[in-house]
């Protein structure tokens, strides 16, 4: 049997790789400080995906190296066997079966990047990530790569289906319990402020820096989005704009940004802002960004009628 070591490093490698450029996107569109934070509010599931993806790296791996040796050993039987399997051959054999595993690899990965602050799609890369694992030690099984008695006690065929069919059940229950809500806080928003509400813009003039401020389509219940324009002549525009940026609505509650899409620097930055739903009480709300362009604080104000 091949050296665990390789496999091994690799798997820890790619980890890190992904917890690497987990963080690097998060601060790219954001922040560093902003991309800690969002690692520590979801760290359970970020280190489940991560170590997930590390292991089915490293099973990769390993089962390819144990098929590649599997084979040499075999060289003596045929004619064709003893002049040794070409390398095609070898690496055909290998992802004749794995290559399976490779799109829930790549899941996992893109759950990360794309929908990280989503439970559900967490889950969804957590529980294909089981699967994943489960299909490697499948491979390994039906190979006979280990002679380790996990492999001859559980079917692991058999413990795939019934992962599948597991997280596909968790996935719809919670899936449904997600979509019975949505409908009922959009109801209270509703009945509390009609339809999505047309808010005008605001604007604030002050140290050669205007910022423009739009909310877009507001509604209670859910996230807030505003389109943040913002023109100057002199200096650059590099600010954490969601760090400095905060919320508030007329019963003392304050709201901090969630997170801003748009780029940084330069004179002309436009880009949203997104807050949580606000106080479905509320009847104004308003918007304070402090210590931009040396002014302690821009405020831009809205009724909610």
């Amino acid at each position: 049997m091949p050296s665990a070591k390789k496999p091994v490093i690799l798997g820890i490698l790619a980890s890190f790789l992904l917890f690497t450029l987990y963080l690097g996107i998060l601060t790219v569109l954001n922040s560093l400080p902003h991309a800690i934070e969002q690692l520590m509010a979801f760290l359970p599931w970020i280190i489940t995906l991560i170590l997930a993806f590390g292991i089915q790296i490293a099973l990769y791996v390993w089962a390819k190296e144990a098929l590649l040796e599997k084979n040499r050993k075999m060289s003596g039987k045929t004619a064709a066997a003893s002049a040794g399997v070409s390398t095609t051959f070898m690496i055909l054999c290998c992802l004749h079966h794995i290559t399976d595993v490779l799109p829930i690899i790549g899941l996992s990965a893109a759950t990360l990047f794309l929908i990280q602050y989503q439970t559900w799609f967490m889950l969804l890369g957590i529980f294909s990530s089981i699967i994943g694992i489960l299909m490697m030690l499948e491979i390994i099984q039906k190979n006979k790569l280990s002679h380790n008695g996990i492999f001859k006690a559980i079917n692991m065929n058999s413990a795939k289906k019934i992962a599948a069919i597991i997280s596909i059940a968790i996935l719809l229950l919670y899936g449904i319990l997600l979509f019975a809500a949505i409908p009922q806080t959009e109801q209270i928003g509703n009945t509390l402020a009609g339809n999505a509400l047309q808010l005008s813009t605001k604007t604030n003039n002050e140290n050669n820096l205007q910022v423009d401020v739009t909310p877009i389509n507001f509604s209670f219940g859910k996230e807030i989005n505003l389109e943040v324009k913002f023109t100057t002549h002199s200096g650059s525009l590099d600010y954490d704009f969601a760090k400095i940026s905060t919320l508030y609505d007329d019963k003392g509650n304050s709201y901090p940004a969630l997170l801003w899409a748009g780029p940084v620097g330069g004179h002309h930055v436009t880009g949203t802002l997104t807050f949580p739903k606000i106080n479905q009480e509320a009847k104004s709300m308003k918007l304070v960004m402090k210590n931009l362009y040396a002014v302690p604080e821009r405020t831009f104000i809205w009724e909610l009628k």
